[in-house]
């Protein structure tokens, strides 16, 4: 069997069947955003 990094279209798909990763994925994104603004305001 061959593995293969998932593409976008995969991604998307896998995010379409389930909300919860959709929200985790958010969460995510927005923990990592405030964490990158915080470091820049105070070095």
């Amino acid at each position: 069997m061959v593995h293969y990094i998932p593409t976008k279209e995969f991604i998307m798909r896998k995010l379409n069947n389930s909300a919860t990763l959709t929200i985790i994925a958010a969460s995510f994104i927005l923990f990592i955003s405030t964490t990158v603004l915080s470091q820049a305001r105070y070095p």
